[in-house]
C-alpha cells in the first residue's frame, strides 16, 4: 500500500497547482460571458461551473476549471462554449423564438 502513495506523491503537487488556478480560469470565463451578452449563472465557485439557460429549455453547462463543455466530447475552452452559446441564441431567433436566450 505505501508503494502506491509514494507513486502518486508527485501528482498531488500538480493537480493543487491546477486546483489554484481555478478561480482565474473562472474569472476569466464570466468576462468573456458578460462581453458577449450571454446570460449565466455560476453554479460551483470551487469547480468554476457556469450553467447557461435557454429559452428553449437547453442548458448548457461549462467547467473552467478543466475547460470541459458537459455533453461535447470534441469541444472545450471558453472560447468554443461562448461560440456555442451564440449560435443557439442565433438559432432560436431565426425560428422565431421571441426571448431567444
Amino acid at each position: 500500500m505505501g508503494d502506491m502513495r509514494e507513486f502518486f506523491e508527485p501528482y498531488k503537487d500538480l493537480h493543487k497547482e491546477r486546483v489554484a488556478k481555478n478561480p482565474e480560469r473562472l474569472e476569466y470565463a464570466v468576462k468573456l460571458l458578460k462581453e458577449n451578452g450571454i446570460t449565466f449563472k455560476v453554479c460551483n465557485e470551487v469547480t468554476g461551473q457556469i450553467n447557461c439557460y435557454f429559452a428553449n429549455g437547453r442548458i448548457l453547462t461549462f467547467y473552467a476549471g478543466t475547460g470541459k463543455i458537459q455533453g461535447c466530447k470534441n469541444l472545450r475552452g471558453i472560447h468554443n462554449f461562448v461560440r456555442l452559446c451564440n449560435s443557439i441564441i442565433i438559432t432560436n431567433k431565426r425560428k422565431g423564438d421571441n426571448n431567444a436566450e
